[in-house]
């Protein structure tokens, strides 16, 4: 099908319209995480009548390979960002500066909602919309949400204890402004209607919008657009068909009105500043020194370095200080990722990207790798023009899937993503396990293969904190038997601090268990012998999976595994781990008895 018979958020109605994750002419549907630039990096508006059969890029640039970092092995110059007009100097914080006054205004709540997934949904006239938060498919793309992909992830700075899922009843968040609302989460905010008296609304201004774009760049925010404060109906259908469907996650927000109905989180706003971080490393960084070789596991790459949910708020915090010192009377709704605004949607409306086949929004300059997040404001903004990119015919991601969890274009069943299977708790579907390979958290199939991401002209961020840790193994990812062997201490002193923290330890180690079993490496042997002595069962349970799993890959080994998994189910009291224990017995005599002896 060509692009131009696909309806997309943006086509002929301008700013305003946009669905979540990945919106169409018909509704929206959506998936995890998330522009000046310089406008030769992807498609231009025109190019869809131009290309509508080719994929993705401009024809005669070359792809660089899947996971290939862009500039490691030539880094190109850096390219200018989209000429934009010249922005009057931004004014420091607390310096006064006329042209806003003072009208009624509400202080926006901006509490948390639920965790990210990496990559969550857009869908075709169905239901796209998916799952807060671009950052790793689901993405959790995103957050993945996630997604979040999004993606996910609940600490607001590195290091802090990861929330849960709900606040406690009456926990409250501190809000700028000179009254305080307090919210319930999961709740709307509803302030005191009285409180806002004597506060004028500010006034449009028309230097502030570019005295605010240029302020975000000084602080690392690498895009930057305005949208308005609304979200169509069709959005809202789009999300009640994805309920209906059942790809909606305990990690997304269920109240579609609080998700589409904006002034229920800042009553009276009337822009949204949507921003962007990239976070695609520029430079490859290598696992710790002297790090012994055995198996490894893979990580997604927005959570291989510090977690980028409080990096993102902290510029997020200081740019809505700027704006309330700037524009007397100004009020802000901070979200970024987990929050219940469709932050993909606002991002495609304030023209930082589109909508892909895969739902993750897709720039010019940084492909799918960018972190989404804005704020809401009583402050009236110009809005920006969308940008009409366009996938062309191009369905790798799709085709990519191993789980086929993009069920059809611009639709993503949460449940079936691998980001999402890497972060429920309990026990992994069977059927997923041997899916998951080498992944431990989050899953970037979707976004390896897609051509955008692999123009070399592909911009990076400039974000150490961001860069992946040695500590997690670097590109290279972590050896399993150290993720197997972590202490509390460990992890609370790397991983909680990453975005791949916030399910805790044993989520992480049983993943590393799967992992083990998928490799095939004899090395993992004794690390799963030992596994199967582990205290908890869900870790037993899986090392039980995993030791047939490797039996079946590497059959020489499977007496051992045989011996091991028959002295387990001798001892096993929990059910759920002997059930497992002899699941994999059955499989694996079964495979003996059809051998030729």
């Amino acid at each position: 099908m060509g692009p131009e018979e696909e309806p997309r958020v943006g086509e002929g109605e301008g700013p305003g319209q946009g669905a979540e994750e990945g919106v169409t002419q018909e509704g929206a549907q959506g998936h995890p995480r998330d522009a000046g630039g310089d406008g030769d990096q992807g498609p231009k508006a025109g190019d869809e009548a131009a290309g509508e059969d080719r994929q993705g890029p401009p024809p005669g640039e070359p792809l660089l390979r899947p996971g290939q970092v862009p500039g490691a092995e030539a880094q190109p110059p850096p390219q200018p960002q989209e000429e934009r007009p010249a922005a009057p100097p931004a004014p420091e914080v607390g310096q006064e500066r006329p042209g806003c006054q003072p009208q009624v205004g509400y202080q926006g709540n901006a509490r948390k909602a639920h965790p990210p997934l990496a990559c969550e949904v857009p869908a075709q006239g169905k239901d796209h919309l998916a799952g807060q938060g671009q950052a790793c498919p689901v993405q959790g793309h995103r957050q993945p949400h996630p997604p979040g992909p999004g993606p996910l992830h609940q600490a607001d700075q590195p290091g802090d204890k990861p929330r849960q899922q709900h606040r406690p009843p009456g926990s409250l968040r501190r809000q700028r402004g000179p009254e305080t609302i307090r919210c319930r989460e999961g709740s709307p905010v509803v302030p005191d209607p009285t409180a806002d008296s004597g506060h004028p609304a500010p006034r449009p201004d028309p230097g502030l919008k570019e005295e605010l774009k240029a302020q975000a760049r000084r602080l690392g925010l690498d895009l930057v657009g305005i949208a308005r404060c609304t979200v169509s109906e069709r959005d809202r259908q789009a999300l009640a068909d994805r309920e209906a469907r059942g790809f909606r996650t305990t990690f997304e927000e269920r109240d579609i009105d609080l998700r589409v109905e904006l002034d229920r989180l800042l009553p009276g706003c009337q822009s949204a500043v949507v921003v962007g971080i990239a976070y695609l490393p520029y430079r490859p960084v290598p696992p710790p020194p002297g790090e012994p070789d055995g198996p490894r596991g893979r990580l997604s790459r927005y959570c291989r370095g510090q977690d980028y949910h409080g990096v993102l708020r902290e510029k997020l915090r200081t740019l809505a200080r700027w704006l309330e010192e700037r524009c007397p009377g100004a009020r802000t709704y901070l979200f970024a990722d987990t929050e219940p605004p469709i932050d993909r949607s606002l991002a495609e409306q304030a023209g930082l990207g589109f909508f892909g086949r895969s739902t993750n929004l897709i720039t010019r300059e940084y492909g799918t790798w960018v972190f989404l997040g804005g704020l809401l404001t009583n402050v009236p903004l110009e809005p920006d023009p969308p940008w009409s990119g366009t996938c062309g015919t191009c369905t790798r991601c799709l085709d990519a899937c191993p789980t086929g969890a993009l069920v059809e274009p611009y639709v993503l069943d949460s449940h079936r993503c691998l980001s999402y299977v890497t972060q429920m708790k309990g026990y992994v579907p069977e059927e997923f396990r041997a899916a998951l390979g080498d992944w431990i958290f989050g899953c970037d199939i979707c976004q390896e293969v897609c051509p955008y991401n692999l123009r070399p002209s592909l911009l990076v961020g400039d974000h150490p904190e961001l860069n992946p840790w040695p500590e997690v193994g670097g590109d290279a990812g972590p050896l399993l038997e150290r993720i197997l062997r972590m202490t509390n201490a460990e992890f609370r002193s790397v991983w909680q601090k990453t975005a791949a923290g916030w399910r805790g330890k044993t989520v992480l180690q049983r993943n590393a268990v799967i992992a083990l079993g998928n490799s095939g490496d004899p090395r993992a042997l004794p690390l799963l012998q030992e596994a199967l002595g582990d205290p908890r069962p869900v870790i037993r349970g899986h090392a039980a999976w995993a030791l047939g799993r490797l039996a079946e890959l590497r059959p020489e080994l499977a007496a051992t595994a045989l011996a091991l998994l028959r002295e387990a189910a001798g001892r096993e009291e929990d059910p759920d781990a002997a059930r497992e224990i002899r699941a994999a017995l059955d499989r694996l005599e079964g495979r003996r008895a059809e051998s030729p002896t």
